[in-house]
């Protein structure tokens, strides 16, 4: 008796008893079975793997910002410049709170250059509706600039 042994593409044509063409349908079957679940462990497995690496990452990035802060330092610069008149660290004021902006703006690339412009050049922000000029950094000195920028940025998400 003949018959067709296998699924899909694995088909092919054998010429063996109902009993034996049953038999190596069910190997096949098997076998299959047994190739989609190697299949379905080795994408878990680059899943894991993946999720893993970015937990590291994103650990590594806060731990890159936080390492150079000196926080005391920051907090002055953001007293002496009135930014916590319109900012907080933790709750929305007429500005974002420091906390948000971190969340924002944390592992992309040009964070820093970005929040330096904002904080040095005066842009115009929207507060209540209106467009005002967002106040500068009330000194020159690009470290202690970049202590600010890496103290909101080493901030825990919300």
């Amino acid at each position: 008796m003949s018959g067709a042994c296998g699924l899909g593409p694995l088909s092919w044509e054998v010429n063996f008893s109902p009993k034996v063409n049953h038999m190596c349908i069910d190997m096949a079957e098997r076998s299959l079975m047994k190739f989609r679940e190697k299949d379905m462990r080795s994408i878990v497995n680059r899943s894991l793997l993946s999720l893993g690496i970015l937990i590291s990452l994103s650990f590594a990035t806060a731990d890159v910002y936080s390492q150079s802060v000196d926080a005391d330092a920051a907090r002055m610069l953001a007293k002496k410049s009135d930014c916590f008149k319109c900012h907080t660290v933790d709750a929305k004021k007429d500005g974002p709170a420091y906390r948000e902006v971190a969340k924002k703006w944390r592992g992309k690339a040009d964070a820093e250059q970005k929040l330096f412009v904002h904080v040095t050049t005066s842009p115009k922000v929207k507060i209540d509706g209106e467009e005002e000029n967002h106040q500068m950094v009330k000194t020159k000195n690009e470290a202690e600039i970049y202590n600010l920028i890496r103290f909101i940025l080493s901030l825990p998400n919300p």
